[in-house]
């Protein structure tokens, strides 16, 4: 595809037209190529290249599209370009998002697939089919954290897709068919309870300073003109009191940055993406439990807030201040045994 391209160079247009010859397609949207690139003979050298680019569109008439610039939704249009060449996705999602993405490669035996949800707020749920040929192999999902590659309950080419805010899965379809089969516990939100608490937070600045007070609501910093500055380390701590059943998860809620949780002291999870969501049923005792979410921000705000900085100015004048730490509920959730899996930390 040639988007709204002009200036391109003579090797490139001879190569465009290799391509047509060789049965490929190009897709022209809006202008299309007229002027060389480069001082020496750029008028004779444009003439030239117009005069390539016109062959290529009479001889190859099957195979050279001319579209229209974008006046749509972006996805409409697509979908239509797509309709009209006759392309297939590599995989057809049930709910197109514009926040969704993929990326399809192929090595020996191996189909892989990275998908990806770039929404910070919202996740996506819905069903992929792959449209390519599958036969005689298995879906997997490996975990380029852990290493662990698990399989996936997958119905031929498709699959249900879940993933959470800025989250990213790789599946693999592979000839392996003997594994684990992902069936992990997870959290059942119909037995989920709001964590009603007062948290003593600290904050350790990278200026170097250091503050502390008690939250009895989890805000979002950025709000308040004291902190709407900050950049560095949040810790907020709290107890939580055990005394029948034991949640199986904390759901954090809504967190902008790095989160670190410790229970009684023992790393619980480290979650940097997706929803930050950690198993803390192995972790927790009867009775008064510690907890405590260690949030790392981005330094943007700091940044903004550097009057006397001309770089730091001139690079965040157009920047918004972006929410800060931890806002909203924290939610405890118990746990079922259907299986279903999870983004588990």
């Amino acid at each position: 595809m040639l988007m709204e391209v002009e200036t391109i160079q003579m090797n490139t247009a001879i190569a465009l037209q290799n391509f047509a010859e060789s049965g490929g397609k190009l897709v022209i949207i809006g202008k299309e190529p007229c002027k060389s690139s480069g001082l020496q003979n750029f008028e004779k050298d444009g003439i030239k290249l117009s005069g390539i680019i016109a062959e290529i569109k009479s001889k190859h008439p099957n195979h050279v599209f001319k579209v229209d610039a974008p006046t749509k939704p972006l996805m409409e249009w697509y979908s239509g370009i797509q309709k009209k060449l006759n392309i297939t996705p590599y995989i057809s999602f049930s709910k197109p998002d514009k926040f969704l993405s993929q990326v399809y490669y192929k090595n020996n035996d191996l189909e892989i697939f990275f998908i990806s949800n770039s929404s910070k707020l919202n996740p996506y749920a819905g069903k992929a089919v792959f449209n390519i040929n599958v036969k005689g192999k298995h879906a997997w999902r490996w975990n380029p954290e852990s290493g662990e590659r698990f399989m996936l309950p997958a119905k031929g080419s498709e699959l249900s897709l879940m993933l959470q805010p800025s989250e990213s899965q790789l599946i693999v379809f592979d000839k392996r068919k003997d594994g684990i089969i992902m069936k992990e516990q997870y959290p059942d939100l119909s037995k989920s309870t709001d964590l009603n608490a007062t948290w003593r937070v600290t904050m350790k600045h990278v200026n170097g300073t250091t503050s502390s007070e008690n939250f009895s609501e989890l805000i979002d910093l950025s709000k308040n003109p004291k902190y709407n500055g900050f950049g560095g380390e949040i810790v907020y701590e709290t107890v939580l009191k055990v005394e029948k059943a034991k949640p199986g998860y904390i759901d954090l809620g809504t967190i902008n940055g790095v989160s670190e949780l410790y229970v009684n002291n023992m790393k619980a999870g480290v979650v940097w993406y997706g929803k930050h969501l950690s198993n803390i049923g192995n972790f927790l005792i009867q009775g008064e439990n510690k907890l405590k979410v260690v949030v790392t921000t981005t330094l943007g705000n700091y940044c903004k807030s550097l009057k006397d900085n001309v770089v730091a100015q001139r690079w965040t004048a157009s920047q918004p201040l972006y929410p800060c730490g931890m806002i909203g509920s924290v939610k405890l959730i118990g746990y079922t045994t259907e299986s279903k899996s999870i983004n588990d930390h």
